[in-house]
């Protein structure tokens, strides 16, 4: 029993709306209780609007260098750190969820599969990408005049990332299943825009941090 009431504390957060355990299961930080269906941020527990409701909580608000924004940068660098062990274990298993949509619908566009391989490598790369900006996030100090705009870019760049994901790990099946092939490939030409934007947004953060002059805290 103690062992279990460990395993809780350690794996799961309580539901902000009805304080029931749970485990993630999937990179996705936009999170939907399934007890009560209180839409969530995995990170910061702030409600959401709808499970794909854009939302941002990259910003430490405060200026202090206290064990608090030690701590503020930690989850965050963890958070897509899990995201990324999620992302890793999706792309290891991406040719089987290929092949489950392609036999179940009579017409797959041949450069769908390159679409959904190539998402799903941006979408791995991209959460690599976003857990090493808190870590640079953290060592600009908290008076760096461009601190401003590298959050900007983070957060935007969260907002395609997050987006990607739930698309990336949507049941293409059942998708074909509720709405037929055209809404398959409109989910599929989605996963294309936003994998461009993310790659878009990881290019021009990049470039963004090699032109910062910023002290170190």
């Amino acid at each position: 029993m103690g062992n279990s009431k460990l395993w809780i504390k350690s794996n799961t957060k309580a539901c902000p709306g009805c304080n029931v355990p749970i485990e993630k299961n999937h990179g996705c930080n936009h999170m939907q209780c399934s007890q009560c269906g209180f839409d969530f941020c995995w990170i910061c527990l702030s409600r959401l609007d709808s499970h794909l409701a854009p939302h941002q909580c990259n910003r430490y608000a405060s200026n202090d260098s206290s064990e608090r924004r030690k701590k503020f940068y930690a989850e965050r660098f963890l958070a897509h750190e899990e995201a990324e062990f999620f992302a890793k274990d999706h792309n290891a298993q991406i040719d089987d969820y290929i092949q489950k949509i392609v036999d179940k619908m009579y017409h797959f566009e041949a450069d769908f599969i390159d679409i959904i391989m190539a998402s799903s490598m941006t979408l791995l790369t991209a959460r690599s990408f976003l857990k090493y900006s808190y870590v640079a996030g953290f060592g600009l100090h908290p008076d760096n005049p461009s601190l401003a705009m590298f959050q900007d870019q983070q957060g935007a760049l969260e907002l395609f990332v997050e987006k990607l994901s739930q698309l990336a790990i949507a049941d293409l099946k059942a998708v074909y299943a509720e709405k037929g092939t055209m809404a398959v490939s409109k989910h599929i030409r989605s996963m294309a825009f936003y994998s461009r934007s993310v790659v878009e947004y990881m290019e021009r953060f990049k470039d963004l941090l090699s032109n910062i002059s910023g002290s170190l805290v």
